[in-house]
């Protein structure tokens, strides 16, 4: 028994060093949640746009129980409060709970035209009640807030450049997508995965309201 052991323990050695789990890519993570969702809601609970927004927490976290786990709040959330399907607030809500990554301390060493995309992208998603935004319509809602503020808007390849760096600095997350019926066909798809857009707005007129008053 004893060299059965091991021999069992050196073989499990070997599996270790040999076999690397890759991280879920949102293509995995989606068909994962997908089955979960269809087992455990009734149709049209969990929508499509909804899953592809935890598979891109899942995979930006590289974390599937994450997934899971949002997927389990958020429907404890939308029982609890007599709502027929999941948004996207709540999921925001959800990511939050389970893996807190929002840090208003990177928000504070933003500069003021990046401060004024980002509100423009969370008053975009306010707006529209939508996972994800375009970056025309959040390019609107920041013309719009920099009138408000007496700021002058900077032009649309600028805007792009700011949506880049809250980006990159996974303040946002952003992809391209391709939209049959809209001009040129591809557009840039934006959303907020880790705080409600209706606390990073008033987060945002907090510090506007330090800022310029």
């Amino acid at each position: 028994r004893d060299w059965m052991r091991i021999e069992t323990e050196r073989i499990l050695s070997r599996l270790n060093e040999k076999i690397t789990l890759k991280p879920y890519n949102v293509h995995d993570a989606k068909q994962i949640l997908e089955y979960r969702s269809e087992e455990a809601f009734k149709e049209y609970v969990i929508s499509d746009d909804i899953l592809d927004m935890i598979s891109q927490i899942v995979a930006d976290h590289e974390n599937m129980r994450h997934g899971i786990e949002i997927l389990r709040k958020s429907g404890l959330y939308a029982d609890k409060h007599g709502l027929s399907s999941v948004n996207a607030e709540i999921i925001r809500e959800a990511a939050n709970e389970v893996y807190p990554t929002f840090r208003a301390d990177i928000i504070d060493q933003l500069n003021d035209q990046e401060l004024l995309a980002l509100y423009g992208i969370a008053r975009s998603l306010i707006n529209n009640k939508e996972p994800f935004t375009l970056v025309d319509d959040a390019f609107e809602e920041y013309q719009i807030i920099c009138e408000t503020y007496s700021i002058e808007p900077h032009v649309k390849m600028s805007f792009r450049k700011y949506i880049r760096s809250l980006n990159e600095l996974e303040i946002i997350s952003s992809k391209t997508v391709r939209i049959e019926e809209a001009e040129r066909g591809r557009h840039l798809e934006i959303t907020l995965l880790d705080i409600p857009a209706v606390k990073l707005e008033e987060f945002l007129i907090d510090i506007f309201n330090r800022k310029f008053d």
